[in-house]
């Protein structure tokens, strides 16, 4: 299985290259064993050098038709520099009302980006640190390729 890991990262890679807007910031966590951990806390730092902009904050998630549930809940916390925090939990459905994956297949993953926060300020300069973290009931959530976070500058219009 941890064959797949690698075709995603080219493909992901190539979706970036693609898009019209150019993220400002990007990570991606990789399962090697597809295998989300309850306890395994993803903790990224991301840099911010412009207050005065509105950002697009994403999730992304990458699974296999294996993954054992038509969602994903997770809670997804950003730290200020200046000691501030903005928590939230969030469920993102990944099939739809006919029990079909919703993400954009690509040979044995499904990979899925979830809007966080669009049009989010920050409050200062600096590194925020983000953690995300898997609220799913059971310990050990198979089928998880990738779990991500994609930060864009809004767009003048909508």
């Amino acid at each position: 299985m941890k064959s797949i890991v690698k075709p995603f990262v080219v493909l992901a890679l190539l979706m970036i290259a693609s898009c019209s807007v150019k993220p400002i910031f990007e990570q991606e966590v990789a399962f090697d064993d597809l295998i989300w951990n309850r306890f395994n806390i993803i903790e990224m730092e991301l840099p911010v050098e412009d207050t005065d902009a509105l950002y697009d904050v994403q999730v992304s998630f990458v699974h296999t038709d294996v993954y054992p549930s038509d969602h994903i809940a997770m809670n997804i916390t950003f730290y200020f520099p200046n000691g501030g925090m903005r928590s939230r939990d969030y469920e993102f459905r990944l099939q739809d009302d006919k029990m079909q994956w919703v993400g954009e297949k690509s040979g044995e993953l499904y990979s899925n980006i979830f809007p966080v926060n669009l049009g989010m300020r920050f409050p200062e300069t600096g590194i925020t640190r983000v953690r995300i973290e898997n609220k799913m009931t059971k310990f050990n959530m198979a089928g998880i390729a990738s779990v991500g976070l994609v930060v864009e500058k809004t767009p003048a219009k909508r």
